[in-house]
């Protein structure tokens, strides 16, 4: 099974985490008014919070896979990333504009994805891709130093944004915010971490069940459904890791393709268009 099939398959997962996740939210703010049932709503929520760090760990995996083999071209590298995101970027940043026109500065709905709250994630990868040559060469120098300085970092940075006065839509757009992903991803690329795999089963439990609890806990306290919830704390963040280091190694082992296994790989391979897109069509099933 080729290498990019296999990441591929992983961003099918990602894609439809990422769509349960929104339809979720629409549901909630719009269809169920009653919050009795929201407590299982925002169980399911949260064991869909992978999704955005697999999407940028696999980035980082797939690139270093890639550039593991072949010559690193910053230019051609460059090029490729640009004319890989941004066309459709700006096709569906016009359909939303234009569908629901919004109030920023056109250079914000341009180049910070305010056309519709998503769209966060293209200028916020595009900020990984350029500093991707970088972070390439030092992980593949200093690995495990440079991923302990990443955790170190992740835990300064969540403390740092997580301050009144930053929303989610704030911290989602900096690349700091998810930067430990992508070099876990790049680590896992050029390293044989078998250690890891043993941590991570310990790690990933714990943070599901925590994050579950606590987002619980805050949503119960607060009514606040999107603070509660959100990716940058630090049990999603454990939990994220551990299943991002699982799935990797365990996609590695998988030999069968059945018909189940190609849908998930198809919507692998469609997994940007189907993000771009998939928020506008939520909007016109649930518009009242």
């Amino acid at each position: 099974m080729a290498e990019v099939e296999r990441t591929n398959f992983l961003k099918g997962f990602a894609i439809i985490a990422v769509v349960v996740i929104h339809t979720i939210n629409y549901f909630m703010n719009r269809t169920l008014p009653d919050t009795s049932f929201w407590p299982v709503l925002i169980t399911l929520d949260q064991l869909m919070r992978f999704s955005v760090p697999l999407f940028i760990a696999l980035s980082g995996y797939a690139l270093a896979q890639k550039y593991l083999k072949n010559r690193l071209n910053l230019n051609d590298f460059y090029f490729r990333r640009t004319t890989k995101l941004l066309p459709a970027y700006f096709i569906w940043t016009g359909i939303y504009y234009f569908s629901s026109p919004q109030t920023f500065p056109l250079w914000q709905i341009l180049f910070l994805g305010k056309a519709e709250y998503h769209l966060y994630f293209v200028p916020m990868i595009f900020q990984a891709y350029l500093l991707f040559p970088l972070l390439f060469n030092l992980i593949k120098k200093i690995p495990w130093i440079f991923l302990i300085f990443s955790v170190i970092a992740q835990y300064f940075i969540f403390n740092y944004i997580n301050q009144p006065g930053w929303t989610d839509q704030k911290q989602y757009i900096l690349f700091m915010t998810w930067q430990l992903y992508f070099v876990l991803g790049i680590f896992l690329a050029v390293t044989k971490p078998h250690m890891m795999t043993k941590i991570a089963t310990v790690i990933f439990p714990l943070g599901i069940i925590a994050s579950i609890f606590t987002a619980l806990a805050w949503w119960g306290k607060t009514r606040d459904v999107i603070w509660a919830t959100r990716f940058t704390r630090g049990w999603v963040e454990l939990y994220a890791t551990g299943i991002i280091i699982l799935s990797i190694a365990w996609v590695k082992k998988i030999k069968i393709q059945n018909i189940f296994y190609r849908t998930i790989v198809f919507l692998g391979v469609n997994s940007y268009q189907i993000f771009l897109g998939h928020v506008f069509f939520l909007r016109l099933l649930f518009v009242k």
